[in-house]
């Protein structure tokens, strides 16, 4: 262990190293504050440590592990009778919730526009097509272990231990989720029966399911909720239970279930509801879209007649040539004798005789060639409902459909919420996404590409804009086009406030990186990765599961003066330990998103407070030699094979402090399974 603390002033200037005796740093991004650490000195460093607003770094060799402001030192007495100060600190979260708006603030931008969506068309490396496979499972039972599962098939249940077979095609390397519970049960101690339950994760429309044993496979029951099963039928479901018996030897089990749907290339250009699929057999799994080369615009409001303006100018320019047509009051205007046009400015000039009238509304019609894209927007998931499915994917653009320049590599999403890239100007009409890992049914059902112009009204840019009024100079902000406009504060309110208002109408999350940069980003992270870190068995291992502060349903409210929005969102999966169906329903105080002002932006919301409130904590701790390099919210592995803990966990927060051996860190944590 090679720790040490620095001593800095306000303005970053080194001042001394610090001679601590003991170092405790947590993170939680369940606080305002993330960051938080107590240092204990000796007594004669109280005349350095007092001056409020002077900073502290701590580190573990070259690691940075912890920067923040001093809060207020405190005399204690030691148990050995040495008598010392205790110093707690805070991140740099403390400078924002001390500046407030000295008055009222608006951030909006009257130039700012976007042109529709560019997207033309679509192809795929492959298409899924009604009767094809939606996902298979295959799965050997060895033997019965005595445990509780979701039902009881007779008196004596078990829970059977599986050794999936091994996947050696190499067109099957992405991942097609293979969730399932089983219940091993012995009916009088002479027949094994095996009753096996699969979760496909979302509700699919199925035409068929096939299963293979070497037993005999019963009645194959289906269920939207995993409560009330019938026997199956083609229709749209999401669970699929049946019961295997007169096996010789141990039970294998393989199953395929066939879609009584098409998923083409062209759904992602139909609606939300839609989406491309590719077959399991694809080894490329890629989809490549068109943009168009020139934009239809209809109905554009020009502006409004004072009886004496005569110019008005069109949002988009230049524009093709004879292409636009002219209403005042939804009169058709003559070209040339009305007025005449710029077609390299978008300048409508009318002619005497013809000048609007006060109140009269001009609007026109017209096309223009693209002047390019900056954004792109996915919508991941077979449909609004598949909300744990994770992606890893590629993203390229092209100039001919031929040549590929890679714009995003290892892209990681959920289908969630809406993914966003955000890029330089491009006359690029090509965009290819290559999907490399997924977790579940591999699908996209959205692609919006546009040209957006604004400054100053995407959230992005009024965050930065709000800190930076606070003083701050450190940014790690996720560029978004994403905007509400006009943004306006009241005289009073926290800049930390603001910013954070902003952050969560989208579900992103807002904090301090341990290296002080503000930083602003949607809250993922890729399961799937096979770099995420495992923590092995360690003997001093201690976990605690609790069920404490718990919530499954959430009413998410944003007011507005034309009409309040509402969202209400719920754990309802019969598998999930949190579920309603588990614990009933346990529904959290409203909360209200002031900034989320449309119906997407407070599902989004609403949905990411859901998922923060409604998964089982684990409390872990463990000594380890180094200090661990993470994030609150970074997904890490634990294994333990004494209390059986093996699986991927959300770090929600942890503690680090000196080991009181000297042997290293104590390490404490707070996670959540994940959902893989």
């Amino acid at each position: 262990m090679s720790r040490r603390v620095e001593l800095y002033e306000t303005d970053g200037t080194y001042l001394k190293d610090l001679p601590a005796t003991y170092v405790e740093w947590s993170v939680d991004r369940q606080r305002q504050v993330r960051r938080t650490a107590t240092i204990r000195l000796p007594l004669d460093c109280l005349a350095d440590v007092k001056v409020l607003g002077r900073m502290v770094k701590v580190w573990d060799g070259a690691t940075l592990v912890f920067c923040g402001y001093i809060d207020g030192p405190r005399a204690s007495v030691s148990g050995e009778g040495r008598a010392e100060i205790e110093v707690t600190c805070r991140d740099k979260t403390k400078r924002l919730k001390v500046a407030r708006f000295s008055q009222d603030t608006t951030f909006e931008d009257l130039n700012a526009k976007e042109t529709p969506n560019l997207y033309q068309a679509a192809s795929a490396s492959s298409e899924l097509g009604v009767g094809g496979e939606i996902q298979r499972y295959a799965v050997v039972y060895q033997r019965a272990l005595q445990a509780t599962v979701l039902g009881v098939v007779s008196d004596v249940s078990g829970l059977a231990t599986e050794a999936p077979a091994t996947l050696t095609d190499p067109k099957q390397r992405i991942v097609q989720g293979t969730d399932y519970s089983i219940d091993y049960s012995a009916p009088g101690l002479t027949q094994l029966a095996l009753t096996v339950y699969i979760d496909m994760r979302v509700a699919e429309n199925v035409s068929d399911i096939i299963i293979t044993t070497n037993g005999t496979a019963g009645t194959r029951y289906v269920s939207t909720d995993a409560l009330t099963w019938s026997p199956f039928a083609a229709g749209t479901f999401r669970f699929v239970k049946f019961t295997i018996t007169k096996a010789s030897g141990p039970i294998t089990c393989s199953v395929v279930i066939k879609t009584g749907a098409s998923y083409p290339a062209t759904a992602i250009g139909v609606d939300n509801h839609n989406s491309w699929r590719p077959t399991p057999a694809d080894a490329d799994r890629y989809i490549t879209a068109t943009l168009v080369s020139t934009v239809s615009i209809t109905g554009e409001p020009v502006g409004t007649g004072d009886g004496s303006t005569a110019t008005f100018n069109l949002d988009w320019f230049p524009i093709t040539a004879l292409s636009e047509t002219v209403y005042v009051d939804e009169v058709v205007q003559t070209r040339g004798t009305a007025y005449t046009i710029n077609d390299t400015t978008g300048a409508i000039t009318f002619l005497s005789g013809y000048i609007p009238a006060a109140g009269a509304a001009v609007t026109a019609d017209y096309t223009f060639p693209t002047q390019g894209w900056n954004v792109l927007y996915l919508r991941w998931g077979v449909n609004d409902f598949d909300r744990t499915t994770r992606y890893v994917y590629d993203l390229y653009r092209s100039a001919d459909g031929v040549t590929w320049t890679l714009v995003a590599a290892d892209c990681a999403a959920t289908s969630s919420y809406l993914v966003e890239h955000v890029v330089s100007l491009t006359t690029d009409r090509y965009i290819k996404i290559v999907i490399k890992r997924a977790s579940g049914p591999v699908a996209l059902r959205y692609l919006q590409a546009q040209y957006v112009s604004t400054t100053g009204v995407a959230l992005s840019e009024v965050i930065q804009s709000i800190a930076s009024a606070a003083g701050e100079t450190l940014f790690r902000i996720t560029p978004t086009r994403r905007s509400t406009k006009p943004v306006s504060f009241t005289a009073g309110t926290e800049h930390w406030a603001a910013a954070e208002e902003l952050a969560e109408s989208i579900g992103w999350e807002l904090y301090y990186s341990v290296d002080g940069y503000l930083t602003f980003a949607p809250p993922d992270t890729d399961i799937t990765d096979p770099s995420i870190p495992t923590y092995e068995a360690m003997f001093d291992l201690k976990a605690e599961w609790s069920d404490a502060d718990i919530y499954n349903q959430v009413i998410g409210i944003c007011q507005r003066a034309t009409g309040d929005l509402r969202s209400f969102q719920e754990d309802s999966n019969a598998f999930s330990p949190t579920s309603t169906v588990r614990l009933g329903a346990r529904t959290a105080p409203v909360q209200y998103f002031p900034a989320a002002d449309t119906q997407s932006k407070l599902d989004a919301a609403t949905l990411r407070y859901l998922q923060d409130v409604s998964r089982q904590r684990v409390r872990v701790s463990f000594t380890m030699e180094g200090t661990p390099s993470h994030e609150a919210g970074d997904v890490i592995r634990l294994r333990e094979t004494l209390t059986g803990i093996d699986g991927y966990f959300t770090l929600e927060s942890f503690s680090v402090s000196d080991d009181p051996n000297g042997e290293g860190y104590v390490f404490r944590a707070s996670v959540v399974q994940e959902v893989a």
